[in-house]
């Protein structure tokens, strides 16, 4: 006997901003920033503020945001301060269209204290190198740094990347670009876990905090992604093959109807903190 049920499924280009939020499993204080969404996050301090001097635009994995000059910035509230005993995550979807140093998040606490600087054309002494990324941690108010950079070029002009650093103390560093590893250069000195608490100066995305005065922003760097997370063991190939997978799953919706009589009854389920009926694919 033929069937006359329809079915057909619409995927949302973007869900309502209520429905878009980390995944329930990530640590009290991770972040993320998706352009043209509020920052999400379970850290109630944290809120992207003061943009300055950005524009907006389309790349080949979505909706970045560029800065237009050097003070360009995004602020980011102050965060909880890196622990090794957690270790901490850092994800960026880029594009560079540039071989100048940049900045894709860096919190400075003095002219030569930088307590988080995820840099790109950088290698592991900190110098200027096209296509490099680097990852620089130090105590605050200390001397003592552990850094790494990328062996080799891991950024092309105009193609979009997504790098996941890790840290997890001393020389424990690994990365992750585009679901491949990749090798590392490290310069390390003794890294020493600071106190329990936030950071004295907020995180700026797309610049270095110098006390609040900023510097290495500029065009050629768009970001469509950034996510900052307070613990390292992450399957970090599997972020940096789709970062998206720290969001909750969105939904699509499969509208069902029938020609005949009776109604379609709901039959409900709860996974990962989202109501799901009958009609309703995950």
């Amino acid at each position: 006997m033929a069937s006359n049920l329809r079915t057909w499924t619409q995927t949302w280009d973007r869900q309502p901003q209520d429905l878009v939020r980390l995944a329930e499993d990530l640590p009290f204080g991770s972040l993320a920033y998706i352009p043209g969404l509020p920052l999400l996050g379970n850290a109630p301090q944290s809120a992207i503020s003061a943009p300055n001097s950005l524009q907006y635009g389309g790349t080949p994995v979505g909706y970045a945001v560029e800065g237009n000059f050097s003070s360009a910035k995004l602020l980011v509230g102050t965060l909880p301060r890196f622990r090794t005993s957690q270790g901490m995550t850092w994800v960026a979807q880029i594009v560079s269209t540039t071989t100048s140093t940049r900045y894709v998040s860096s919190t400075v606490s003095t002219g030569t204290s930088y307590i988080e600087d995820f840099g790109v054309n950088l290698d592991a002494a900190e110098s200027n190198s096209a296509g490099k990324v680097m990852l620089l941690m130090r105590m605050e108010g200390g001397a003592s740094v552990s850094r790494a950079g990328s062996t080799n070029a891991v950024l092309t002009s105009g193609v979009p990347a997504t790098v996941v650093w890790e840290f997890t103390g001393g020389a424990n560093f690994r990365l992750a670009v585009n679901g491949t590893r990749a090798p590392l250069t490290v310069n390390q000195l003794t890294n020493t876990d600071d106190a329990i608490g936030q950071m004295e100066f907020p995180l700026a995305l797309l610049n270095r905090n110098l006390r609040n005065a900023f510097g290495a922003g500029g065009t050629g760097l768009k970001l469509s992604f950034f996510a900052r997370i307070p613990r390292g063991g992450l399957d970090i190939q599997q972020i940096s093959a789709n970062p998206y997978a720290l969001i909750e799953p969105r939904r699509i919706w499969v509208p069902v109807s029938a020609g005949g009589g009776g109604g379609f009854q709901a039959a409900w389920a709860r996974n990962r903190n989202s109501v799901i009926g009958a009609g309703v694919l995950r």
